[in-house]
């Protein structure tokens, strides 16, 4: 679809730019800069279309920013959340919070006030209809799909919301989000519209691995959202959200990620999986920080029936519940769990010669702990 858009684009705009040059100017030798339509998605007399469409116009020359408003360019009968120019494509886009009624005719309303970057305003008022098509998963794929590979993850922006994304029953959807600093990232998801009443949903943070730095679990009832935080460096990171309801059954929502002061990490990371695990040696490693739901991984070798003993410490006590566990090389759990009292301890006598990792997860952000590594038997 979006090849035979651009083709159209090109058409239209050929035919504008024939139609200034031909006379346009009534033959005095002025420049006419009067801005034109040079096509709409959804297209004039479109049919079938979907319900939460991003509606966009295309013109034939810049225009002035200024001029450029929801009461300028809308779908009438609709409500417009936010409205964006694209100066590079000359494109008005128009994001739409509630979704179209299914089967119904709408408008596209380009208003004479929207002027060229030279001031010069269109010639009238243009509208340009279209019909939706009815409420179903085929007329909800949204306009940031396919993304249901991390690979095909649809590039976001930090603070812009993406209204009326769309899972169809086991969907995965994938977003990528880039930051420039460290800080505390929150995906809001806003329910907007479910066939079953109360679903289920999930919302993951990935690495470009496809591996979870952390994930949670909710109810996603009518009304009602579900946030979660976790502290990042600089780099691209990856939100995984979706749905436990059954094939075919529909989920509408919003996506927002919104920027906070971050987590203070210590010196040691990145550290959040194991092949970034910070090397550790017998003895007290202090001045660590734990952030929310943040595994911090350390790596130490074992020979053959050595005894490691890891005490973790938190000073001062926050009383933050602690999740500590000794994996293996592949990243298999050997020992472990989760502790209320501080310090922690946990013990593991190794079963082969090999690097083991230990991992630290707090409940809590900004928790300042020590942890305390001691080996015995022979290697």
């Amino acid at each position: 679809m979006a090849d035979l858009r651009m083709v159209f684009i090109a058409i239209a705009m050929a035919g504008a730019l024939m139609t200034a040059g031909c006379g346009g100017d009534g033959g005095g030798g002025t420049e006419v800069d009067n801005p034109q339509v040079v096509a709409t998605y959804p297209q004039e007399g479109a049919a079938d279309v979907n319900l939460n469409p991003l509606v966009q116009v295309w013109f034939d020359r810049e225009l002035d920013e200024a001029t450029v408003d929801s009461a300028s360019c809308h779908v009438a009968g609709a409500v417009t959340e936010r409205l964006e120019y694209d100066h590079s494509e000359k494109a008005i886009r128009i994001y739409l919070r509630e979704l179209l009624a299914p089967e119904t005719g709408y408008e596209i309303l380009v208003a004479s006030a929207i002027t060229s970057k030279a001031g010069d305003p269109m010639t009238e008022d243009q509208t340009f209809a279209f019909t939706t098509g009815p409420m179903d998963c085929d007329h909800l794929d949204d306009y940031l799909e396919p993304n249901d590979t991390i690979g095909a993850a649809a590039e976001i922006d930090i603070v812009k919301a993406y209204p009326l994304l769309s899972s169809c029953g086991g969907d995965n959807e994938y977003y990528k989000f880039v930051l420039n600093d460290t800080a505390k990232v929150t995906a809001r998801i806003e329910h907007v519209y479910s066939e079953d009443p109360q679903p289920t949903w999930y919302i993951r943070f990935k690495r470009a691995t496809d591996e979870a730095y952390t994930w949670s679990i909710g109810w996603f009832a009518e009304g009602t959202s579900i946030n979660h935080a976790f502290t990042f460096l600089p780099g691209t990171y990856y939100v995984e959200t979706g749905s436990g309801v059954e094939t075919g059954r529909i989920v509408v929502y919003n996506l927002i990620l919104q920027v906070s002061a971050p987590c203070l990490d210590d010196s040691l990371e990145d550290n959040d999986f194991i092949d970034e695990a910070s090397p550790i040696t017998p003895g007290l490693t202090e001045g660590l920080r734990g952030c929310y739901r943040d595994r911090d991984c350390y790596s130490i070798h074992l020979g053959l029936g050595q005894t490691l003993t890891v005490t973790v410490d938190q000073d001062p006590d926050i009383g933050s519940q602690l999740t500590l566990e000794v994996l293996g090389p592949d990243g298999a759990v050997l020992t472990g769990g989760t502790y209320v009292e501080n310090p922690a301890i946990l013990t593991w006598t190794a079963t082969q010669d090999t690097t083991h990792y230990i991992g630290a997860t707090y409940g809590n952000s900004n928790v300042r702990y020590s942890i305390d590594v001691d080996i015995m038997g022979l290697p």
